[in-house]
């Protein structure tokens, strides 16, 4: 049986609460950002996670998994690591970490598809000038 692991991590940055979810599922990770507001309370949260708005967040394309895996651990221990993670500023660095670099992937695709697609047109224009050139040397 497959388990998945997803851990949220609050932060308030620039006047907004933002959520850095991270998935663990198969050995692979995956990362996901979605700005709540000025405010978010439990409710609004729980709403959110149970919600189809959930389901469409942007997920990273999957990488190898370096989450802990939470089950058969001390209780206690859970327990301090959590109350650390809450002391820790910079919990979320490797969700951020991950959605920067495939930020920078998506931008060097676009990018490609794009100089792609200029040079095609380019290509064509050239053709239709050419050809103009041709007719108007035969006199048409």
């Amino acid at each position: 049986m497959e388990t998945t692991t997803v851990r949220c991590t609050l932060l308030f940055e620039d006047g907004f609460w933002v959520g850095y979810f991270e998935r663990a599922c198969a050995g692979e990770y995956a990362a996901a950002r979605h700005i709540f507001g000025a405010e978010i309370g439990l409710a609004e949260f729980a709403a959110f996670v149970s919600s189809p708005a959930y389901e469409r967040l942007a997920w990273t394309r999957a990488r190898p998994a370096g989450l802990i895996r939470w089950t058969d651990r001390n209780p206690k221990r859970l327990q301090r690591e959590a109350a650390k993670s809450l002391r820790d500023v910079n919990a979320s660095s490797k969700a951020r970490d991950a959605i920067a670099a495939e930020r920078e992937t998506r931008k060097r695709e676009r990018r490609s598809v794009r100089a792609v697609k200029r040079g095609l047109a380019a290509d064509v224009q050239y053709r239709l000038r050419q050809e103009k050139r041709r007719r108007k040397r035969r006199g048409e």
